[in-house]
């Protein structure tokens, strides 16, 4: 299971909504439902699973959320710890205690939600309107997937200039700070990389790709004291190229966001799948997509 951020969407305007995977009170729900009719495991004991030590349990789910939004640790960590199931929490490891940085995603919504521009501007996909308030929250979902497709340094420079023509903003830094999320390993959370900065990993030169994955470890196990062998891919960027990279830096597990289930029998432990939560998926349409029947159906939805 991938998350991203629980919050009331009208509390938290300023953040791309694309990334609000939950309400509280479904989330609630979700988790209840995970817990009476689902064994959740954690991290490790899918490691040992990995490694022949241990036996994967039916009906396993492993929950997961990245980016170490704040909203983690105020509102889907208490339920997750009332029902007891384990979480991996993915964190890019640029971003806590910097609160001059912010994920240009966000950077991008709210300078399109807060423009008083009511033209066109260019973007790589082409001019966007910014007439209407739908124009613009559709702007801001056309821009960021294009992000996504260019190089990276190209990417963050038109980001920049994108945000600075829109009339600017500041920074609303909502990410955990090394203190809390020392806290919360204390806990019981997993705390994995993310990468370093949330970069474009297959648009990376290979040194700076490197820095991303081995770097990202070792900042984690400089702020916690240890780290497991298991990594997140930024924005889902995946490639056999990035593969032989974490194999080079001895990673075991990774998680894509290619959406489906994983067969023990068939895993690809460097390129896991996971089903991606929205506001959308309600608890009764995630038990149907949890239904092994169903599994084909998971990238349609």
């Amino acid at each position: 299971m991938m998350y991203h951020r629980v919050a009331e969407a009208t509390e938290t305007p300023e953040f791309d909504p694309f990334l609000l995977s939950a309400v509280p009170g479904e989330f609630e729900n979700e988790m209840r439902l995970l817990a009476e009719e689902y064994t959740t495991i954690s991290i490790d004991l899918l490691l040992d699973v990995r490694a022949g030590r241990r036996v994967l349990p039916r009906r396993a789910v492993l929950v997961t959320f990245d980016d170490a939004y704040t909203d983690f640790a105020e509102q889907a960590w208490p339920v997750l710890r009332h029902y007891g199931i384990p979480v991996t929490l993915f964190v890019a490891t640029a971003y806590p205690d910097r609160p001059e940085r912010e994920f240009w995603w966000d950077r991008i919504h709210r300078a399109f939600t807060r423009t008083v521009l009511r033209t066109e501007v260019a973007t790589p996909a082409g001019p966007v309107s910014l007439a209407s308030a739908e124009d613009r929250v559709r702007a801001s979902r056309t821009v960021s997937e294009q992000v996504k497709m260019m190089d990276h340094d190209a990417a963050m420079g038109f980001v920049e200039e994108l945000v600075t023509e829109l009339g600017g903003t500041e920074p609303n830094h909502q990410i955990l700070g090394w203190d809390d999320l020392r806290r919360l390993a204390q806990e019981g959370v997993t705390v994995a990389p993310h990468s370093r900065t949330h970069a474009m990993l297959d648009r990376l030169p290979a040194e700076r790709l490197m820095d991303e994955i081995v770097g990202s470890r070792r900042d984690i196990e400089e702020a916690m004291g240890s780290c497991p062998p298991v990594f997140c891919y930024p924005a889902g960027q995946w490639s056999r190229h990035i593969e032989r990279a974490l194999e080079q830096a001895s990673y075991e597990i990774a998680f894509t966001t290619e959406t489906g289930a994983n067969r023990l029998d068939e895993a690809d432990w460097l390129a896991l799948k996971r089903i991606r939560v929205s506001c959308a998926m309600t608890p009764v349409v995630l038990r149907g997509v949890l239904l092994p029947w169903a599994r084909g159906a998971l990238r349609l939805f």
